[in-house]
């Protein structure tokens, strides 16, 4: 049986944890889910746009850190549904909800996209810590 929250659908579950804890739980997950995917999708942003004289080392370096991130999408979408929720993982739906700030098409030259990517994994982050921190 399914009830509606003001975050979205739940499903019953056998999971032991209290209705509103895990309400808030996936509110947090589907918080991270965006910022993690927003995170993704700019670093291969950088991935493909880099320029300069180091393109080839950088346009490395981006392919594996987004490759880096790409499980712990999974891993939050997968963990909301365990708690009976449902996973906000669009794209669409995590550049709604993202914390982080909008990937400039001025950004270009490998300074710059390492510098635009270090404060947006730097907030992703802190955001994390926030979130598991009592």
């Amino acid at each position: 049986m399914a009830t509606k929250t003001k975050a979205s659908t739940m499903f019953d579950t056998k999971n032991s944890v209290p209705h509103d804890v895990r309400v808030q739980v996936i509110e947090l997950l589907n918080q991270q889910l965006a910022d993690t995917f927003a995170l993704y999708s700019q670093t291969k942003q950088a991935h493909w746009n880099v320029r300069g004289i180091h393109f080839s080392e950088l346009h490395k370096l981006f392919d594996e850190l987004a490759a880096a991130i790409e499980p712990f999408i999974d891993e939050l979408a997968e963990r909301a549904g365990a708690l009976g929720g449902q996973a906000k993982g669009t794209a669409r739906m995590a550049a709604e909800a993202t914390r982080l700030p909008e990937y400039g098409l001025d950004i270009v030259t490998g300074d710059q996209h390492i510098q635009a990517l270090v404060e947006r994994y730097g907030l992703a982050a802190n955001a994390t810590r926030a979130a598991s921190t009592p």
